[in-house]
């Protein structure tokens, strides 16, 4: 089993909706994985503990927020970062460096099902 790390290279598509709001009629976004970080959700740990900080090749924009920078966070209790998955999608008007720097005014949740997939390098 491949495990996502920092510096791959992902894209993410699809979502809860085959054709999702965010993606505003492109196939994908595609971002590089910065680190991961703790998610502070209690009762996590290992992989399902972490977050997946990301930079997007291009800026994205969904209701108005706009940013280059993004978190995923696993969808359920147990999941690894593989090389795919499903993922919430927060998009961010800025890079952190750990959740605590995550806020209502520099984040915006825009899609609870995404799915991601490693590019081959």
């Amino acid at each position: 089993m491949q495990k996502l790390k920092p510096g791959d290279r992902i894209r993410l598509f699809d979502g809860y909706d085959m054709d999702p709001p965010w993606l505003k009629n492109r196939e994908c976004y595609c971002a590089t994985v910065l680190r991961f970080i703790d998610n502070k959700i209690e009762k996590r740990s290992g992989d399902e503990g972490l977050s997946a900080v990301i930079e997007f090749d291009d800026e994205c924009e969904f209701k108005g927020f706009k940013g280059k920078f993004g978190i995923l966070l696993g969808r359920w209790e147990g999941q690894l970062w593989e090389a795919k998955g499903v993922v919430h999608v927060y998009l961010l008007a800025m890079e952190i460096k750990q959740q605590e720097e995550m806020t209502r005014e520099n984040s915006y949740h825009i899609e609870s099902h995404a799915s991601y997939e490693k590019l081959n390098a």
